[in-house]
C-alpha cells in the first residue's frame, strides 16, 4: 500500500497546462482545442483584453494566455484571429478563452497546434490569472484551496438534495475516471465505468468486493477513522490499473468506501484530492439517508404498534401502507426474530434487524420490519404469496436464519411464524400466533 504524502507530485515540481486546468482554472473547464498538448510547461501567465494591442504586451515563452471579455465599450483593437497568432509566435503553452473561438481563429488554434481551453460561464479572467500564478509559487498551498473548491461543489449537490448519484457523477466528470462507491459490507452502491474499463470490470468487481483487499488500515470499520492517511493508492489485479480508495466515515464508523479507479501511472494529485473530500460529501450523504430511514422506522413503528392494539382503520392502514410504499391489502404473515437468551455474548437487536432488512432486500421481497426493542425482538410483517402462503414465508424466514448463521456463526436466533392472513383486522392475531 502507498501513503500519498508527495508521491504524485512531479519530482522536478514543473507545472504543465494540465496540472493548471486540474487546479487552478475553474471547475467545469473544458478543452477545445490541443487534448493530446497538455503536458507543456507552464512558467506564467498574462491577460488580454479585446481593448488591448499585443504590440505594447509582452509575452514570454510557455505562458498561459488568459484572453479575457471586453471590460469597456472602447475600440477593440484585438481579435481572437490577432491572439492566437500572438500565442503562437511567441510559443505560448496554452490559450484560455471566456467565450467562443470564431471559426477562423479555431482553425488556426488547430493549424498552429495551440492547446485551448474554455472556461465556464461568469469566470473571472483576474480570479482565474491569480489562481494560476498561486499554483506556480505555492502549488501546496494550492492544491489545499482546490480541495476546498471540490469539496464545495460535492456538498453543495447534497444540499440541493440532487443524491449520491450526482455526486458519483460529478467525481467521474472532475476526474475522468471510473468511481464506485461501496457500503460497509462492500455491496456497490453507485458506479460510473469509463469505456476503457469496461472489459475488465468484471475482475475488478470481483475484487471489490472482498474484504480482504481493503487495505489493512481501513478493514477496520470501528478503527477506521485513526487512519493516518484518508486516501491510499492500491495497485488491482489488472496489470497497469490501480485505485484511489478512502473510508466514508460517519460518527467515527466507517460506513462504506469510494473508490476512484484509473491507470496508475495517471492517478494524480487532484485525483487523491477528490477522492479525500469525495468521501467526505458521500459521509454527509449516506448520514441523511440514515437519519431520514430512522424517521421512517420510528413512524412505521408507531404505525404497527398502533395497529396491533387495534388502533388503525382499514383505511388508515392502506394510506399509511402507502406512504410506506406497501401494499397493505396483500396476504401477509407475521415472523417474530430474537436472539436466544443463554448466549453469553449476544449481538444487538439492531444486528438482528439489519440482516433482516438486507434479506429483504436481496430477494427483492416486500415487508414491514419493526424493531421493539422493549420487547427484544424484530417484528416482520412478510407480503407472502397469497397462493402458498405459508412455504413463501417459510422460505423467506429461513434466508433470515441462514443469513444470520453465515454473519453470526456463534450465536443463535428463535424465528416464529403466525398465521397468514389476508385482511388487516388479522395481523393482530397472526402476530400473537
Amino acid at each position: 500500500m502507498e501513503d500519498l504524502t508527495g508521491t504524485l507530485n512531479d519530482p522536478l515540481n514543473r507545472v504543465t497546462v494540465d496540472d493548471v486546468r486540474k487546479l487552478a482554472l475553474p471547475l467545469g473547464t473544458r478543452i477545445l482545442v490541443g487534448e493530446g498538448m497538455l503536458q507543456r510547461p507552464v512558467a506564467w501567465t498574462t491577460v488580454i483584453y479585446p481593448e488591448d494591442s499585443t504590440v505594447t504586451k509582452t509575452l514570454q515563452l510557455n505562458e498561459i494566455v488568459l484572453f479575457a471579455p471586453a471590460e469597456t465599450n472602447g475600440a477593440r483593437l484585438t481579435t481572437d484571429v490577432d491572439v492566437v497568432r500572438w500565442a503562437s509566435d511567441a510559443k505560448a503553452s496554452a490559450l484560455v478563452i471566456s467565450d467562443t473561438l470564431s471559426p477562423t481563429a479555431l482553425a488556426e488554434a488547430k493549424a498552429y497546434s495551440i492547446p485551448v481551453l474554455v472556461l465556464p460561464t461568469g469566470s473571472r479572467a483576474r480570479m482565474v490569472e491569480k489562481a494560476i500564478i498561486s499554483l506556480l509559487v505555492d502549488r501546496k498551498g494550492q492544491l489545499e484551496r482546490r480541495g476546498t473548491q471540490i469539496y464545495r461543489q460535492l456538498t453543495q449537490i447534497s444540499s440541493r438534495n440532487e443524491g449520491m448519484a450526482e455526486i458519483v457523477n460529478t467525481i467521474a466528470r472532475l476526474t475522468g475516471k471510473s468511481v464506485v462507491v461501496q457500503d460497509k459490507r462492500l455491496r456497490l452502491l453507485y458506479s460510473t465505468i469509463q469505456p476503457q474499463f469496461v472489459g475488465y470490470w468484471d475482475e475488478v468487481e470481483v475484487f471489490l468486493r472482498k474484504v480482504d483487499n481493503l487495505p489493512v488500515e481501513f478493514q477496520d470499520r470501528l478503527r477506521v477513522s485513526e487512519s493516518d492517511q484518508p486516501v491510499l493508492m492500491q495497485s488491482l489485479p489488472t496489470p497497469g490499473l490501480a485505485r484511489l480508495v478512502s473510508p466514508i466515515v460517519t460518527k467515527d464508523i466507517g460506513r462504506g468506501y469510494l473508490s476512484i479507479l484509473g491507470r496508475d501511472n495517471d492517478l494524480d494529485d487532484v485525483d487523491a484530492l477528490v477522492t479525500e473530500h469525495g468521501a467526505a460529501a458521500c459521509a454527509l450523504e449516506m448520514a441523511k439517508a440514515k437519519a431520514i430511514s430512522e424517521t421512517e422506522k420510528r413512524l412505521r413503528g408507531t404505525f404497527l404498534d398502533r395497529l396491533l392494539i387495534g388502533d388503525v382503520s382499514q383505511q388508515e392502514a392502506v394510506r399509511q401502507g402507502e406512504r410506506f410504499d406497501h401494499d397493505m391489502t396483500n396476504t401477509h404473515m407475521a415472523i417474530v426474530l430474537t436472539w436466544q437468551h443463554n448466549e453469553k455474548q449476544m449481538p444487538s437487536m439492531r444486528r438482528l434487524e439489519t440482516v433482516a432488512n438486507t434479506v429483504i432486500s436481496s430477494l427483492r421481497t416486500k415487508a414491514l420490519v419493526w424493531l421493539r426493542e422493549r420487547e427484544q425482538e424484530v417484528l416482520v410483517f412478510h407480503a407472502t404469496d397469497p397462493a402458498n402462503p405459508i412455504d413463501h414465508s417459510t422460505k423467506f424466514a429461513q434466508a433470515i436464519g441462514n443469513e444470520m448463521h453465515r454473519q453470526y456463526p456463534q450465536s443463535r436466533v428463535a424465528i416464529g411464524l403466525g398465521q397468514p392472513v389476508r385482511d388487516i383486522s388479522g395481523w393482530r392475531g397472526s402476530y400473537r400466533d
